[in-house]
């Protein structure tokens, strides 16, 4: 994860988080933004966006 804004009401957020794959000869780097909302004892993300890159791997 690499930012979690906390709303006002405190029972949701926006998480980011980034991940990179490597592979031989290839790089993946995945980024995504989740709505993630509290209700009573469960945890659900409300709303997903993401993007990936491929590329090559760099040396």
């Amino acid at each position: 994860m690499t930012k979690i804004e906390i709303a006002p009401d405190e029972q949701s957020a926006m998480v980011e988080t980034r991940a990179t794959l490597g592979l031989p000869g290839l790089r993946m780097t995945f980024r995504s933004r989740d709505k993630v909302v509290r209700k009573r004892w469960k945890t659900l993300i409300t709303r997903s966006e993401g993007t990936a890159w491929v590329g090559p791997a760099y040396r």
